[in-house]
C-alpha cells in the first residue's frame, strides 16, 4: 500500500521541481495572458477543493462496500483499487496547479500545490489507519 502512495506521491513533487527550474532558469518562455490567469485563479482552487472533497467521498463510500465482504483477502484488495482512486484524485489537481504555474510563473499554483501534497501526506496509508478503516486486526495488514 505504501508503495502506491508513493508512487503518486513522487511523481508531483519531480514534476514541481521541474517546474520550478523551468521557470526560475528562462528556459521556458511561454508568455501567458491575462484571460489564461483569470480563468486558472479560479479553476485550480475549484479543483483543489473538489479533489479534497471528492477523494474523501469516494473513499468512505466504497469503504462501506469494503467493509461488507467477509475475508481479509477480499478486503485488501478492494482497498488497494480505492487507495489508487483517493490518491490518483489530489494528484491530479496537484498537477494542474504545476501547469497553471508553469504557464502563468504564478506562485500561488505552485501552494496549491503544495497545499495536496501535504493532504496526501495527511492521509498516508499506515498500518493501524488501514486495519481500522478495514475492519481488521493488524496482523491481516502487511
Amino acid at each position: 500500500m505504501i508503495i502506491i502512495w508513493a508512487g503518486l506521491f513522487t511523481g508531483p513533487i519531480v514534476f514541481a521541481a521541474i517546474c520550478y527550474f523551468l521557470r526560475t532558469t528562462g528556459q521556458f518562455t511561454y508568455v501567458s495572458t491575462e484571460e489564461l490567469n483569470r480563468i486558472m485563479i479560479y479553476v485550480v482552487p475549484f479543483v483543489i477543493i473538489a479533489a479534497l472533497f471528492g477523494s474523501n467521498f469516494l473513499y468512505r463510500n466504497h469503504l462501506k462496500a469494503i467493509n461488507k465482504m467477509t475475508t481479509p483477502e477480499e478486503k485488501l484488495s478492494s482497498f488497494r483499487s480505492v487507495l489508487i482512486i483517493r490518491y490518483a484524485l489530489p494528484e491530479m489537481a496537484a498537477f494542474l496547479a504545476l501547469v497553471a504555474f508553469l504557464l502563468s510563473g504564478d506562485l500561488r499554483f505552485m501552494a496549491g500545490a503544495g497545499v495536496m501534497l501535504v493532504w496526501m501526506t495527511i492521509i498516508f496509508p499506515t498500518r493501524g489507519r488501514i486495519a481500522t478503516d478495514l475492519e481488521l486486526p493488524t496482523e491481516f495488514v502487511s
